[in-house]
């Protein structure tokens, strides 16, 4: 059956980072729970099976459920249950795709049936100790179908007088089949030839453009990838985190071992930033949702701390004060993003995902309410946890719901939840209600 969950293992499948829970926007691709306007499931692993119901959002699940392969939780767990970060996969319909440096798994929630898929390409050499993170593939759509999208490090060897070459495979695997379509190679700078641990993402999907980021150690690429043509739009090197929010990609620019940027490429640029921000260390920034980003950081000079939302062009919707130890953002897919700090003494708030307005947060004065583990947020529902047992919060006013979920998902679309059993296994449990 499903375990207690605690503070600490309230992380999300989601990316990177302040995860994103799901996403209503079509146009804009994000890890964890994926929404499409279609009524089927898929029931098996290779491809299309019968129709399941679908509940949107779920208020309930079945409580057995169909264990997920290791590779889901590898490497992200303690050996005691604690969740370190997010999951790398996705949900698509009942599909689960889980996301690792030398491949995607495939898993039908509903069966527990799984296939494999592997880039063509010869893997980037790496060590037990030096392996590149894993992300989440990414949901696109190609027109009258879906497709998930999934890159690849991987070396080109060298020919005759030609050196071996560093480059990204993106492969595209269509949902209805769950069959790679086609797969496009992407050369990367040439710092990438002497890195052996080279992460690749895709950061999100703007209609038919795909940005794609490549980072090692101490360097960084982006890329806008035309999914029509399956060429380069434009590329910028020397960045590191990046996310897109509203027609932007917000990115954090390397200027130094110590200093960085926030800059703003435009989707529809060349690759040069149409603004920078002041020189900051230890500067990260996630996605809030399509339209805000989560930036956090320390400013070079004075050395005050930086914590809040900002929109694509560079403006700021609203500081976020108080603890931010352990900050991760989910965003609902509809019009709330959910914040909470993985403290057993922390707390819970909600904002607007377009202007970042604060709705409402836990604790509150004058109430003697607990503060839920949140583990997830999808389509106006917040699941957690209390210490009386799993629950349902409305995302926009952060009142209780009479539901019994029965479990408290990491991950949550409209036909499946996932959630840790007593042995720390990730099952998937098919929506009843």
């Amino acid at each position: 059956m499903p375990r207690p969950i605690t503070p600490l293992r309230a992380l999300t499948a989601a990316a990177v980072l302040l995860l994103a829970a799901g996403c209503s926007n079509d146009n804009v691709a994000t890890t964890g729970s994926q929404d499409k306007d279609h009524p089927a499931a898929t029931g098996t692993a290779s491809g299309p099976a019968a129709r399941a119901k679908a509940y949107d959002p779920p208020t309930a699940f079945q409580t057995a459920g169909k264990p997920l392969p290791e590779a889901a939780t590898k490497a992200r767990m303690t050996a005691g249950g604690v969740m370190l970060e997010a999951l790398p996969l996705t949900l698509y319909r009942s599909t689960v795709y889980i996301g690792a440096a030398d491949g995607v798994t495939v898993v039908d929630g509903k069966s527990g049936l799984s296939d494999a898929i592997h880039p063509q390409g010869k893997l980037q050499d790496t060590s037990e100790f030096n392996r590149p993170k894993a992300f989440a593939p990414v949901l696109a759509d190609a027109g009258d179908k879906d497709q998930v999208l999934a890159p690849f490090a991987i070396t080109v060897p060298g020919t005759g007088t030609q050196p071996s070459r560093a480059k990204i495979e993106l492969n595209a695997i269509d949902t209805a089949t769950n069959k790679v379509t086609w797969r496009s190679n992407i050369d990367l700078p040439d710092w990438a030839d002497e890195s052996r641990a080279v992460a690749v993402r895709v950061v999100g999907v703007v209609g038919n453009t795909a940005v794609i980021s490549a980072s090692s150690q101490d360097n960084g690429v982006i890329y806008a990838f035309d999914l029509d043509k399956r060429a380069m739009g434009w590329e910028a090197d020397h960045v590191a985190d990046a996310v897109i929010a509203g027609d932007q990609v917000l990115a954090v620019q390397i200027r130094d071992l110590v200093r960085q940027r926030l800059a703003g490429f435009p989707m529809s640029g060349n690759g040069k930033p149409a603004w920078t921000k002041r020189d900051t260390s230890d500067l990260s920034l996630a996605s809030a949702g399509p339209d805000l980003a989560v930036v956090s950081g320390t400013d070079y000079d004075s050395g005050d701390a930086l914590v809040g939302f900002y929109r694509g062009d560079g403006s700021s919707a609203g500081s976020i004060d108080g603890d931010t130890f352990g900050l991760q953002c989910l965003y609902d897919g509809r019009s709330v993003t959910v914040c909470h700090t993985t403290m057993s003494d922390g707390r819970v708030f909600a904002v607007d995902s377009k202007t970042g307005k604060l709705l409402w947060q836990l604790p509150e004065k004058g109430s003697d309410r607990l503060v839920p583990t949140v583990t997830s947020a999808w389509h106006g529902i917040v699941y957690g946890e209390t210490s009386n047992g799993p629950l349902l919060l409305d995302a926009r006013t952060g009142a209780d719901r009479a539901d019994k979920p029965g479990i408290a998902p990491v991950a949550v679309n409209e036909f499946i939840g996932l959630a840790l059993d007593d042995n720390d296994i990730l099952n998937a449990h098919s929506a009843s209600g």
